[in-house]
């Protein structure tokens, strides 16, 4: 895509979670080899190979101390999620390869 903040690379995270608009895809992408951040895709719920949105931005970056320092430092990727009953959607995430993470998206109109 080019983009400054994905244009090297982008590699899958978790499943891919169903809403009322389609599949909920979220990666992580990488313009450097020193920082991947995460982001969201939203695709089509009956041709996934058809990309309706996408983050113009990351979604989370290394910011804190324990995601920038450690083994691998300055990188965040995510293999799980779960959504709660009350819709909250919760994010593990690894970073520096050194710490678990958990980050909470809320859905806004």
């Amino acid at each position: 895509r080019g983009s400054d903040w994905e244009g090297l690379k982008i590699g899958g995270g978790p499943e891919p979670m169903r809403t009322d608009d389609g599949w909920l895809v979220l990666y992580h992408g990488t313009s450097t080899a020193t920082e991947y951040t995460l982001a969201l895709a939203l695709l089509d719920a009956n041709d996934p190979t058809r990309i309706l949105d996408r983050s113009t931005a990351p979604l989370l970056k290394p910011e804190l101390p324990w995601e920038r320092d450690g083994f691998f430092p300055n990188v965040i990727f995510s293999n799980g999620w779960v959504r709660m009953p009350d819709g909250r959607i919760l994010v593990y995430y690894g970073a520096a390869d050194f710490c678990v993470g958990v980050a909470e998206l809320v859905q806004t109109d």
